[in-house]
């Protein structure tokens, strides 16, 4: 059968037709050996490409090794591509052998990166590898393009996965949006912090997800909505971000536009969570605040009373202030709570019954250190108050309670009481604020009771000189008598 030169400009045109759109290496011999095969009898095309030592293998139809003839021609297009990659020779036009012709992947000024073999015909004509040859050409510079296009893609991930690595090991949330506040992006510590997973938010609304308020609870615009639209930064720690669910979060946090070749493409929020720190510097302010109440009065009941009115209004609804006795009772001596009815409530019951116990334990207990204990029968007995107390303290108190002894050095002073209601649990800061509260309290109670007995000793000491002044006073009155009559001018000699 004679094949035309029109009939092999066709079928070359038709095949660059479809190397136009290649979209993958085994589709491209697909189609390319459909074509091929109307003029040149071919079974198969196989294309190795070199990559330092290792070959990548594609072949179409699929060959099986296990078959003796598929691996032949695998084996010869293996070393033939060894062959030309290390000879690294420009120019090649096929070598007729056994059926197979092997056409180098080259394209112009570049290197050879692999063969493609043609398998099938014993006995070809010129023309006919001619025309091999320049589809060959064709495919060598269609699969460059498509190594090139995947080692773009492959350097491009890897830059991606380092950008998603430095991303993820930053210690503060990072997320970004497009123009319309589509999340495009967000590390592990903003998933975190939003309450959610890495993946789940990207293609979503960020107003979905989180909005901000002020500390006062008023709305504000997103920061990041102002920063697409503003082109300008924000940078702040007065906001507070909300999620769905109500959470609300002290953060910190930048906003900051997105710029691509001098436009504005969304925007980016690097946010941290400070509540922690928050608290901290409110604890260290309350701390302060105290130490300045308790260090203006001497006065113990003053002490007990602003004592009890931190602890109510710090850590929890009410906080009641005991006192040991020298007989080692345990005297209620101040009470406060946060609801108005019910400090008049506790003021006038223990103004009528005031709460003694013989038993110290609340004050003793735990080596000094506070005790964290639910509200229950268990707790009511361990508490050892009375049962008419015990019935006001159920109904306005309740949920957890947290006892804290109070210690000056070596000296147990009594404890604080401080009840908190079922929406609210006491963490370790509320532990360690507790307890810092309470030593400056039990400070300030010795210092009150160190000035009390030093007040009583001054007392004693004034008491005992009016003493034995007075027992001074009268023989040191009738010396002075007798010296001035000794010195009136008037008395004779014998009147002395």
């Amino acid at each position: 059968m004679t094949v035309g030169a029109g009939e092999r400009l066709a079928d070359l045109y038709a095949v660059s037709r479809a190397l136009v759109g290649f979209s993958s290496v085994v589709r491209a011999l697909r189609d390319t050996l459909e074509i091929t095969s109307r003029t040149v009898p071919l079974s198969s095309i196989i294309v190795v490409e070199q990559d330092r030592d290792e070959q990548h293998i594609v072949s179409y139809p699929e060959l099986d090794e296990s078959d003796p003839v598929a691996a032949s021609a695998l084996a010869h297009a293996r070393r033939a591509s060894a062959y030309l990659t290390a000879s690294e020779r420009s120019a090649w036009h096929g070598i007729p052998d056994g059926g197979f012709i092997v056409v180098p992947l080259v394209v112009p000024g570049g290197e050879i990166f692999g063969v493609i073999q043609f398998d099938g015909a014993k006995t070809l004509t010129r023309d006919a590898v001619e025309f091999l040859n320049t589809i060959g050409n064709h495919l060598a510079i269609a699969l460059d393009r498509d190594r090139t296009s995947r080692r773009a893609a492959a350097q491009l991930q890897s830059r991606l996965e380092f950008t998603r690595a430095i991303a993820a090991s930053l210690g503060e949330g990072t997320l970004a949006v497009d123009c319309d506040d589509v999340v495009t992006f967000l590390n592990p510590a903003a998933a975190a912090l939003l309450g959610t997973d890495e993946h789940a938010p990207v293609g979503r609304k960020f107003a979905s997800l989180a909005h901000f308020e002020h500390e006062n609870g008023s709305a504000i615009t997103s920061p990041l909505a102002a920063s697409v639209a503003s082109g300008s930064w924000t940078r702040t720690e007065e906001h507070v971000l909300v999620r769905p669910d109500g959470t609300k979060l002290d953060i910190a946090y930048t906003s900051s536009p997105i710029y691509l070749a001098n436009r504005i493409e969304g925007a980016v929020l690097a946010f941290d969570d400070i509540r922690e720190r928050k608290r901290a510097e409110r604890d260290r302010r309350l701390l302060l605040e105290a130490a300045v109440v308790f260090g203006e009065t001497l006065d113990a009941d003053t002490v007990l009373t602003e004592l009890a009115q931190f602890g109510s209004r710090t850590l929890g609804e009410s906080c009641f202030v005991d006192v040991l006795t020298t007989d080692h009772h345990l005297v209620r001596a101040a009470w406060a709570h946060t609801s108005p009815t019910a400090q008049i409530e506790l003021d006038a019951f223990y103004r009528a019954t005031p709460s003694v116990s013989p038993d110290p334990r609340p004050a003793l207990a735990s080596n000094g250190k506070p005790v964290l204990a639910d509200v229950d029968a268990e707790w009511w007995e361990w508490s050892t108050v009375g049962i008419e107390e015990r019935e006001v303290l159920e109904r306005l108190t309740g949920g957890i309670a947290l006892v804290v002894p109070l210690v000056a050095g070596a000296r147990r002073l009594g404890a604080i009481t401080v009840f908190s209601g079922t929406k609210r649990t006491f963490d370790a800061a509320d532990l360690a604020f507790a307890e810092k509260l309470a030593a400056r309290g039990a400070t300030a109670l010795e210092h009150a009771r160190l000035y009390r007995q030093a007040r009583g000793a001054i007392g004693l000491r004034d008491q005992m000189l009016a003493i034995v002044s007075h027992d001074l006073r009268n023989p040191i009155s009738a010396a002075r008598l007798g010296v001035e009559q000794l010195a009136d001018p008037g008395l004779g000699e014998p009147e002395r």
